[in-house]
């Protein structure tokens, strides 16, 4: 399969980019060097100190401050040396990522080995063959590790087939008596996640945060199906310990055409492979799925009292600039960053929007999705226009984060496609309603409003579909404003209403030049 060969030449190309390279295994080698022989200067130091007696006033004069003499110093070079070899291999290891692809069992096996007293020598004879052994049993290392996950599927619940992973499976035995997610059964969902992850191209859950996103559906959502991870899985908890997963019918296949290497004989042509057919995409074209390693860094913001938001641990770097843009997306002001951190303030409070984004790891495309706020001059004089009086009935179609909604009053209707900005109009207050404008519309055909206020995505003809659409929902003394192209103005005309425009605005939509007008819409009097 092309994913397969996806996975394993990037490590073949790591090996010739990094490791393989001269000056990569001369530069590790000498920086290890160079702490070793310090580590040799350092012991030899100390023991001088001790055979001259020095080292008795550190004894001395910590009794003297303290009370009592509770000062030692370890002397073995041998433990230092050890310790040192520790840092170097797993250095290794972590930048060229050999323990991703393995096992929770394998992992924690060789995380033993390298981090324990059998760690092997680092030098010239022992770093590049050993990382070249691991990477070339790479692929086999994923293997086990989808076998590992096929073999912790309850064996009592006949969902799980014995012949190969289906799109439906059962973990059994998931929480322990406190209602927490044991470590075993943790880190063989964050497998599973980790493995999906890879053949969706997401990347890669800790052990942590799967453990947390399964103790959050289970407190919230208990019984009930919940996507997860940009809808490539759909999970459902039950009060008597077992999780139920579902997977795309590909996703399975895949899955099974990995386990099919390890046992070939044992997986029956129903669990092979099938030849692709057209069907529906899985995902919606609106949703862009995030990197599980943003995700995570967005769980572990902390929110204060006044909705202020910041991140209490060291971000990466290359998550900084991800992190504040989706920060930016759910209506974050006066956003900050540094090397290592991002702070920002919300008007409203952004708890269950971080908890939505962990759950479905997915948000709107800002392209397709014709995303552009309205929170420029251009809003304020477009709710100016709309002159609401008291008792008016409103309704914002195609609602956003609420920066227009935010203008009308209490009850008025919001109607939103996206589900993560139905979450963020809901944190603010705002009646929502989840869905496309149109759809609505087809569906109320009766449903009147004495006032609309709208912004409706510009792109192939959908502005004058959606004011359209929004007039027939317009009483007859009713009034609608709306942010439209430029290029309607004065050359669009609608029987029975009377048609008034604003001059133009310019760079009102951040990230856009497009130009817009105000359109002020209201039934002619007979």
């Amino acid at each position: 399969m092309n994913t397969q060969t996806t996975f394993f030449s990037s490590s073949e190309e790591i090996m010739k980019t990094s490791l393989a390279s001269t000056d990569y295994s001369s530069r590790i080698l000498a920086e290890y060097k160079q702490k070793e022989l310090l580590i040799d200067e350092a012991h030899a130091y100390i023991q001088e100190a001790i055979r001259k007696g020095v080292i008795g006033y550190f004894h001395q004069g910590a009794s003297i401050v303290n009370g009592h003499a509770s000062f030692s110093m370890p002397t073995c070079v041998e433990s230092a040396k050890l310790a040192l070899r520790v840092e170097y291999w797993l250095k290794v290891i972590a930048e060229i990522k050999l323990f991703d692809l393995m096992p929770a069992s394998k992992r924690i096996e060789a995380n033993n080995l390298f981090s324990g007293v059998n760690c092997p020598q680092f030098d010239e004879s022992t770093l590049l063959p050993t990382l070249q052994d691991l990477l070339r049993k790479q692929k086999d290392f994923f293997i086990e590790r989808i076998d590992g996950i096929f073999m912790g599927l309850s064996k009592t619940h006949f969902t799980n087939k014995p012949s190969g992973f289906s799109s439906k499976m059962i973990i059994a035995e998931v929480f322990d008596e406190s209602g927490y997610v044991k470590s075993s059964e943790g880190a063989l969902i964050s497998d599973l996640r980790a493995v999906i992850g890879r053949l969706t191209g997401r990347g890669e859950p800790t052990e942590f945060a799967t453990k947390r996103l399964i103790e959050q559906v289970a407190s919230k959502h208990i019984g009930k199906k919940v996507d997860i991870d940009g809808a490539s899985i759909s999970i459902r908890t039950y009060k008597c310990g077992t999780v139920h997963f579902e997977v795309a019918e590909e996703i399975a296949d895949q899955l099974n055409s990995y386990l099919a290497e390890l046992h070939h004989a044992a997986i029956p042509s129903d669990f092979r492979p099938k030849k692709k057919t057209k069907r529906n995409s899985q995902f919606s074209m609106e949703q862009r799925m995030i990197p599980l390693s943003v995700v995570e860094r967005i769980m572990s913001l902390k929110v204060d009292r006044e909705n202020r938001v910041f991140s209490n641990l060291e971000l990466y770097k290359n998550d900084i600039e991800p992190v504040r843009e989706i920060l930016c997306q759910i209506g974050a002001i006066d956003v900050r960053s540094s090397k290592v951190h991002v702070s920002a303030n919300f008007n409203y409070d952004p708890k269950p929007v971080f908890d939505f984004l962990s759950l479905t790891g997915v948000c709107p495309d800002v392209k397709s999705h014709q995303f552009y706020p309205s929170t420029g001059v251009v809003a304020e004089d477009a709710a100016e226009l709309l002159d609401i009086q008291n008792d008016d009935e409103c309704c914002e179609p195609s609602a956003g984060n609420g920066d227009l909604a935010r203008f009308l009053p209490d009850d008025a209707l919001c109607i939103e496609i996206s589900p993560l900005r139905c979450e963020i109009l809901k944190a603010k207050g705002h009646n929502t309603v989840r869905s496309d404008f149109i759809t609505w519309s087809n569906t109320h055909k009766s449903t009147l409003f004495d006032k609309i206020l709208m912004n409706p995505p510009f792109s192939n003809g959908r502005a004058k579909l959606h004011v359209e659409t929004a007039l027939e929902h317009l009483r007859e003394t009713g009034r609608l404003v709306a942010i439209v192209p430029s290029s309607m103005r004065n050359n669009y005309l609608l029987d029975g209403f009377d048609i008034k425009w604003s001059d133009v605005y310019s760079e009102q939509f951040e990230g856009t030049l497009v130009q817009v007008v105000i359109m002020v819409a209201t039934r002619q009097k007979f």
